[in-house]
């Protein structure tokens, strides 16, 4: 039986710590597996993984959660209608819808710093945790001797998976 190890790891800032883990691993002859939120909600501006693991990724999910769309919609909605409208009007009434365009742009971000992110970053978790257990058949850890939970949206995950597979061992420490 070969080894494996799996890596949850659910925003793209840790990264470069888990590809150079992978790097080694791989170095090692030990499998990876690497279950991300790539192309969700925390995983912007990210380098890519390392092509030595396997992927596993739940950011399409979580992009469909509720509230995520309702952000999402609110954001892009108005800013594209008013885009569009202001590139179609000739004159004053184009250039004043584009100002409400750029206005619009600026109060979403704002929003969504001051207002999405404090609310999401307290139930991430526990939402991305429930999109997590659906893909476990995906990760392979009958043959895993070890997963890693890299940050801390990842927590709630490795605490039910260690709840339920108290035969496998969860930590918290990415080995060097």
């Amino acid at each position: 039986m070969s080894r494996s190890v799996v890596v949850v790891v659910f925003s793209g800032g840790p990264v470069g710590r888990v590809n150079r883990f992978i790097e080694s691993a791989a170095a090692e002859g030990v499998a990876v597996t690497v279950l991300t939120a790539e192309g969700g909600q925390a995983w912007t501006r990210a380098e890519a993984l390392h092509p030595a693991a396997r992927s596993v990724s739940i950011g399409p999910g979580e992009n469909r959660r509720p509230f995520v769309r309702l952000s999402l919609a609110l954001e892009r909605g108005p800013g594209a209608l008013l885009r569009r409208a202001g590139a179609r009007l000739p004159g004053a009434p184009g250039k004043a819808l584009g100002k409400a365009a750029s206005a619009h742009a600026k109060a979403a971000r704002l929003c969504r710093r001051r207002l999405f992110w404090p609310v999401y970053r307290v139930f991430r978790g526990r939402a991305l945790r429930r999109l997590a257990l659906r893909r476990v058949g995906d990760l392979g850890l009958d043959r895993a001797e070890r997963v890693v939970i890299v940050d801390d949206a990842a927590v709630p995950f490795g605490w039910t998976l260690a709840r339920r597979r108290p035969d496998l061992e969860v930590t918290r420490r990415l080995p060097a």
